[in-house]
């Protein structure tokens, strides 16, 4: 098992997303890259993630959207009980678990992708409040049927600092809230009491070069500061400095109605004309979520700031880069703006940006979570930078400020401010700093003294991995979801209109789900196989990657004959006219199909992980998991096996009441695929046998060679093999029926010495191409019944 061998926290956080289950809190201070890490691992997991932002301006900073759009939370606080307390405040809203899932009204898309979630990734943690973090926990344990799973068993990386900008309450909404949370910090929220994430800090800071300055700032972050500290800050104490325009400086102030007041007045100042330029929205893009003013007012001579990095890779500027306006040349066909960055010689030609508005979804063809663009906002990528808010300096790097932050109201605000700056030599302070303003909140200093030593990290990446990866394994290999899927497929076939074009397929669908039966069961049986090999200790992890590459093969070959038929019948059913809800159900069953094949396949590369010591990262797994895989899937399948048209069945007529009982014979309780009894019970179907089995059953007993039963049923010779693996295994019909008896003493003659289990593989290739899978499949599960050794594949 690959133990931790790199102490960069960046790439141990990365570990623990890739290869484990653990929830992780990254923090870092201002600087550190926690931005660039979310970027990395988004485009590096292997899983089905989300990004989540507590406001609008910081989903669309993250790429993301806001917490309440994808959970579509209720307005009001939180209260994580099932019954709401007596004595609340009448004027205040609140909600608790039964009116959550009251009030959720998901819509069928973000179900879907809550459903399939893997990782959830919320940045801007400092601003998420506990009690609607228990909201999220709540939701996710309904969507996704795991009422005890803090979760639904979803994996949480929570990414921010919380030495910067707070959770906002009201004071009356924590007058009831303290009674549940010690404090209103995320990490507070009941949902990370038994299990709390995982305490990793980013430590290089990238802003900052000066030692002096750094070391003030780690002092202000730990409420460490000193009476040097302070001394060193108040240096660059000027109440009467005016920059000139050309120095570059911004004002960070803490109210919005200063800066804005301060931007007005220095453009105001400015001779020359008055330019406006609006930025062009396109469909959904809500005010809230605006990245900067919808209206851009500019003058020659005005300094703006950039509100994105340099999306060329040039690196000609950066997100808080300041600039002055050189020239604006406006015609009909164009408009040219010109800055010029201040100190250089430098000039840039300003280019519109577009943000986009995005929602996630599941795409159906490759199961993964996709976004989708909802809406654009285009518009240049500056804004008056005379002076801007401490709250919305966050996350932006200036090289000269003046800052004052005398009325800091919140912890943290003085450290974000001091913390945009590059290095002290660009620091001015219109206000004296007072340790007054400095005291950062003690329920956040207790939850910082929880990070772990790296001896603990390293002990819990290797178990934690161990873990992640057996539990992968089997969940792989059960079908459980996947029949849910199926069954609930099947039992609409009867609720459609009377004489629809979907009930006359009722029996394709039957037929075609009757070719899962095996295939079920050899993988619960191979469940059995694969725990008792897991807990064994050591691992024999070469037997398991081995293993689990032969049956990957095996299910790739199966499903995709099952998948090429879905499809089939999905696009011949396209054609036909009132089709769309059957046609739209038939491709959630082929998403349902191959999201299960994806599960045996990230099994056995993650085995494969372990065998040759790699990390597990997003291109281990892109090729076989790509459309281009799932289509030569699909045409190896084709290329194996004649596929016969659906057959069609007429709908079920209801028999008029009698006047005596007024019972209905073929009424849809009755008719219900998944309830259907044949009219008259055979001997097979006594034993245990389905309708479609006994079919089969009846046909060899009348002396039908099995090429003519797969003919007459318009079935694939595979799947009337498997029919008669239950036959063989029950002791309906011997084998010898089907082969001769030298063929069969063969078979078994080929398994002896071998020492892989149970696998057919090494037997296969012993026999070669005259002996087919089906013979030899047929051939063990004889054997089993003979008494001897069980049998999976």
């Amino acid at each position: 098992m690959r133990k931790l061998d790199d102490k960069d926290p960046s790439v141990v956080a990365a570990r623990f997303i890739n290869q484990t289950d653990k929830a992780v809190f990254l923090t870092g201070k201002a600087g550190t890259g926690k931005t660039t890490f979310l970027r990395d691992i988004i485009r590096r997991t292997h899983k089905r993630a989300v990004i989540v932002a507590p406001t609008g301006i910081a989903a669309i900073n993250a790429g993301g959207v806001t917490i309440h759009s994808q959970f579509q939370l209720p307005f009001g606080a939180f209260l994580p009980l099932d019954v709401m307390p007596q004595n609340l405040p009448t004027n205040m809203v609140m909600n608790n678990r039964h009116t959550l899932k009251q009030q959720m009204r998901l819509q069928a898309s973000r179900r879907k992708v809550l459903s399939r979630l893997e990782l959830l990734i919320i940045d801007e943690v400092s601003m998420l409040r506990a009690d609607v973090l228990d909201a999220i926990d709540t939701v996710l344990r309904i969507v996704r049927f795991a009422p005890f799973t803090p979760f639904g068993g979803v994996q949480v990386l929570f990414i921010g600092d919380l030495m910067q900008l707070p959770p906002v309450v009201k004071h009356e909404e924590w007058a009831v809230l303290k009674e549940f949370y010690k404090s209103p910090f995320f990490f507070d929220a009941q949902a990370l009491a038994e299990n709390p994430p995982l305490y990793i800090e980013l430590e290089k800071i990238y802003r900052q070069s000066d030692d002096r300055f750094i070391g003030i700032l780690n002092n202000l972050r730990h409420n460490r500061i000193e009476n040097t500290d302070m001394a060193i800050l108040n240096q660059y104490y000027k109440p009467d400095f005016k920059p000139k325009p050309e120095e570059g400086y911004i004002h960070l102030t803490t109210h919005n109605a200063k800066a804005a007041e301060l931007n007005e007045s220095s453009l105001q100042a400015l001779k020359g004309e008055i330019f406006t330029f609006n930025a062009d929205i396109d469909r959904e893009f809500p005010e809230m979520m605006y990245p900067t003013d919808k209206t851009l007012t500019l003058k020659i001579g005005a300094q703006v700031m950039f509100l994105k990095n340099d999306p060329s890779g040039e690196q000609k500027y950066f997100n808080g880069k300041i600039a002055t306006v050189d020239s604006i040349k406006v015609t009909e066909d164009s408009t040219v703006i010109m800055v010029k960055f201040n100190g250089t010689n430098d000039f840039l030609q300003l280019e519109k940006y577009e943000w986009r508005n995005i929602k996630f979804n599941v795409n159906e063809r490759t199961t993964e979570i996709d976004e989708e663009v909802i809406g654009t906002f285009t518009h240049y990528p500056v804004k008056l930078a005379w002076a801007i808010t401490v709250h919305k300096s966050q996350g932006l790097t200036f090289e000269k400020a003046v800052i004052d932050v005398g009325g800091a109201f919140a912890a943290g605000q003085i450290y974000v401010a001091l913390s945009r700056l590059t290095s002290l030599d660009g620091l001015i302070l219109s206000s004296k700093i007072s340790f007054r303003g400095i005291s950062n909140d003690a329920q956040v200093e207790r939850y910082a003294a929880t990070k772990p030593d790296g001896e603990t990290v390293s002990h819990l990446l290797e178990t934690g991995t161990q873990a992640f990866i057996k539990e992968s394994v089997l969940k792989a290999y059960s079908f459980s979801q996947l029949n849910f899927t199926w069954k609930q497929h099947l039992e609409t076939y009867n609720k459609s209109e009377q004489n629809s074009e979907k009930q006359k397929h009722t029996m394709w669908g039957l037929e075609l789900f009757d070719t899962m039966g095996p295939l079920s069961n050899f993988a619960e049986k191979f469940i059995a196989q694969l725990k008792e090999r897991l807990n064994a200790n050591p691992i024999d992890w070469a037997f398991l990657n081995k293993r689990l590459g032969e049956s990957r093969d095996y299910f790739a070959k199966e499903f995709g004959v099952i998948l090429l038929k879905i499809l089939t019948h999905k696009e011949k059913m396209s054609t036909l006219p009132k089709t769309k809800l059957y046609v739209d159900e038939l491709g959630e069953l082929e998403a349902a199909m191959y999201n299960q094949f994806q599960q045996f396949h990230k099994a056995a590369v993650l085995v494969k992980c372990v065998v040759e010591n790699i990390d597990i990262t997003k291109e281990i797994f892109e090729e076989a998991l790509s459309p281009q895989h799932r289509f030569k899937m699909l045409q190896a399948a084709k290329d194996s096996v004649a596929f016969a048209q659906p057959k069609a069945v007429a709908a079920p007529k209801k028999t008029p009441k009698s006047d005596g009982v007024g019972a209905e014979q073929m009424g849809e309780d009755s008719f219900n695929p998944l309830k259907a009894k044949p009219k008259k019970a055979s001997k097979a179907s006594a034993l245990g046998l389905s309708e479609t089995h006994q079919t089969t059953y009846d046909m060899f007993k009348q002396g039908h060679p099995l090429a003519a039963i797969a003919s007459e049923r318009r079935m694939t010779i595979t799947t009337i093999y498997s029919h008669f693996m239950i036959f063989v295994g029950k002791g309906l019909v011997d084998v010898r029926k089907i082969m001769t008896t030298e063929r069969y003493e063969t078979i078994l003659k080929a398994f002896e010495g071998l020492e892989v289990g149970n696998t057919i593989t090494p037997a296969k290739e012993k026999l070669g191409n005259d002996f087919s899978y089906e013979e030899i499949r047929l051939a063990r599960a004889a054997q089993r019944f003979e008494g001897m050794e069980d049998v999976v594949f």
